[in-house]
């Protein structure tokens, strides 16, 4: 009995030490190599890229009112990390400009409603709009 708990604990335990042994992703690199690479999703959806970006998980979202006088964005941010994540360290942004500028009315209360959070809701609704362009950066 005590052996086959034995061997139940060093299979979790090699287990756990595999998990932790594996690096952490970069984040910056990982996503650079999408912009390097952007003449692959420009002109498709959104949810294209979203399905290529499989190593890490977007996180939360904004979109800016940037189109003077108009409820419309030409662009929104992306970003892999927590809000509060975000207060502590160094951030990497995933700039998408958009084809055809969204409504940033539409863009905000989705926003508000899951509290910046990159939820199913913000996949479903900026999934079908099309790239014009990426960017990536730090800040």
């Amino acid at each position: 009995m005590i052996c086959k708990h034995f061997v139940t604990l060093l299979i979790f335990s090699l287990f756990t030490i595999k998990i932790k042994s594996q690096p952490p992703i970069d984040t910056l690199n990982y996503l650079k190599q999408f912009e390097i690479n952007k003449a692959q999703y420009i002109n498709k959806p959104f949810s294209y890229l979203l399905n290529q970006i499989n190593q890490i998980e977007t996180k939360t979202v904004n979109s800016f009112t940037n189109i003077y006088g108009k409820d419309l964005t030409a662009f929104s941010d992306f970003r892999f990390c927590s809000l509060e994540e975000q207060r502590r360290k160094s951030t990497v942004y995933l700039i998408v400009y958009w084809k055809n500028p969204i409504s940033h009315s539409q863009a905000m209360a989705l926003s508000k409603q899951n509290h910046f959070s990159f939820t199913n809701d913000e996949r479903q609704f900026y999934g079908d709009k099309i790239i014009k362009d990426i960017k990536i950066y730090k800040r």
